[in-house]
């Protein structure tokens, strides 16, 4: 990685260009402050620097940026673990708004150990968390569920002028298996 947080512009079909933003989202986790001994790198990271940048990024000027994708390892909601723990809370009340505000297309993250793609009601932005790369919990739903499944495996995005296909893939030892197919489309 070129930084704790960065972005890239993708350049797609007639035009059309995806904006890619990496966050760093430790430091917008309340539990992790002050535990300097396991979180080190939180020390030179400041959460409000990063979140205006964040915004700025978020903000841009080129109309032919048609996607913005937005990837951070926290998730902003969960049907799984920590569906009700105050960090998960803590977080989708810090960017739920924000990312929709800016029109953020996808929210693609982990720290679950399951699969889910969640995107309550009356919400733009789409979280994906892809967190079956290790050892997996039980998955669970809760409102805007619209898929969840304790797998290991990964998610798949292809993104195509007007359209992003995502695929659920559960990984088996020498195969994979597509759980869950789904498409973004722009209007």
């Amino acid at each position: 990685m070129p930084a704790p947080y960065y972005s890239k512009i993708f350049q797609l079909h007639d035009g059309i260009k995806l904006l890619l933003v990496v966050m760093d989202t430790s430091p917008f986790i309340q539990s992790y402050q002050n535990k300097h001994e396991k979180y080190p790198h939180l020390k030179s990271l400041d959460a409000d620097t990063q979140k205006k940048w964040l915004i700025e990024t978020l903000s841009p000027m080129d109309k032919d940026i048609a996607w913005k994708v937005v990837v951070g390892h926290h998730p902003l909601y969960s049907g799984g673990k920590r569906k009700e723990h105050k960090d998960t809370k803590d977080f989708e009340s810090q960017f739920a708004d924000l990312f929709d505000s800016l029109k953020v297309d996808a929210y693609i993250c982990g720290h679950e150990h399951d699969l889910q793609i969640i995107q309550p009601e009356g919400r733009f932005t789409t979280q994906f968390l892809s967190g079956g790369g290790s050892e997996t919990r039980p998955a669970g739903n809760r409102e805007g569920t619209i898929f969840s499944k304790a797998a290991l495996g990964f998610m798949s995005f292809t993104v195509n002028g007007e359209s992003m296909q995502i695929q659920s893939i559960k990984a088996h030892q020498n195969s994979a298996e597509i759980l869950h197919n789904m498409e973004l489309k722009k209007n």
